[in-house]
């Protein structure tokens, strides 16, 4: 697997799709979030098919809030998030960041295990979501 930077006009209806299938939402809203990050970087296999995306913002320019990830149905269980997880410390460190956060669903007890495994803590607690975050 690799990592790249999206290129809007070859990647977007790809990922535009897969978002929208795994959140559940419009295409047209997918879109605009993606098009409210500072960045989103593709999860990609060996012939440059994308498995998965990361959107992001800066916020307060030190700090690197995820505000999507996906992972193709197909591919989730093969540990693409685990293996990604050290590029992502590193894109964030070479940003300037100094954290790295985001919301989970409260009831999305997995993705939670999975990120408190990685060392990511609980921060706030919301009505249904919670804001995690690891100092890097």
């Amino acid at each position: 697997m690799k990592v790249r930077t999206r290129i809007a006009e070859k990647d977007d209806s790809r990922i535009i799709a897969m978002g929208s299938d795994i959140f559940g939402v419009d295409a047209g809203l997918m879109e605009k979030r993606l098009n409210l990050a500072e960045e989103v970087l593709l999860v990609c296999d060996d012939q440059d098919k994308i498995v998965g995306f990361l959107s992001y913002r800066l916020k307060e320019k030190n700090e690197f809030f995820i505000d999507m990830v996906a992972i193709d149905p197909f591919y989730q269980g093969r540990g693409i998030a685990q293996s990604f997880l050290p590029t992502l410390l590193d894109y964030a460190k070479d940003k300037g960041a100094i954290s790295i956060g985001g919301m989970v669903y409260k009831k999305n007890e997995r993705v939670l295990k999975l990120f408190k495994y990685w060392g990511f803590r609980i921060k706030r607690y919301y009505v249904d979501t919670v804001y995690i975050e690891k100092v890097i």
